[in-house]
């Protein structure tokens, strides 16, 4: 069925079927964005805590969340019979990674002039990394070097550089996946 326009200026034939479809789509978009428009969104969220010890308690006038922990942001409020304190509860951190092993290391002599002897008793083997790091922390020397479980010696010359404190590294790394790793404070004078 055709419907003729009336319009002027105008002389366009709507299809009745497809009017009353876009009418009826248009109401429902109408009605529909009403409702979206006057609904209320929100969220909520449940509070949690994991701590090592604390409690909930709930009375007829209210409740009330104890938990022992470290706070940041802390503030405190007080009368006479209560005194309250309440801050953010700073999380638990854990770190995931390889554990290093602290191992016992000698380096001798020293102070030295510059030839210097590293002795270690290693639990494991495979390559040793040993470093040569300045005061300003960067690393000024270093060498890859190969241990076996037991006593190892290693000989270092370091005379090419200025007097002063350096920090020698060991760090070994096991073919079982262990680091073992230590620090020493050298005094190279050069005479």
């Amino acid at each position: 069925m055709l419907v003729q326009t009336g319009f002027p200026g105008f002389n366009s034939v709507i299809y009745s079927n497809n009017f009353l479809y876009m009418k009826n789509r248009f109401l429902l978009f109408l009605v529909f964005g009403v409702f979206q428009f006057f609904s209320v969104h929100s969220q909520s969220l449940t509070p949690t805590v994991i701590a090592s010890s604390g409690g909930y308690y709930v009375s007829g006038s209210g409740s009330l969340s104890v938990t022992a922990a470290e706070m940041c942001m802390i503030e405190t409020y007080s009368t006479a019979t209560v005194i309250l304190t309440q801050g953010f509860i700073q999380p638990a951190e854990s770190f995931a990674g390889i554990e290093e092993i602290p191992v016992v290391f000698d380096a001798f002599p020293n102070p030295t002039n510059g030839r210097i002897s590293l002795a270690v008793n290693s639990d494991n083997s495979g390559p040793v990394l040993i470093r040569l790091i300045n005061m300003a922390g960067m690393v000024v020397f270093s060498v890859n070097e190969e241990a076996v479980p037991g006593p190892n010696t290693f000989d270092i010359d370091i005379s090419n550089f200025d007097p002063g404190v350096y920090l020698l590294g060991y760090t070994l790394f096991s073919t079982s996946g262990d680091i073992e790793s230590g620090t020493v404070k050298i005094n190279l004078l050069n005479e």
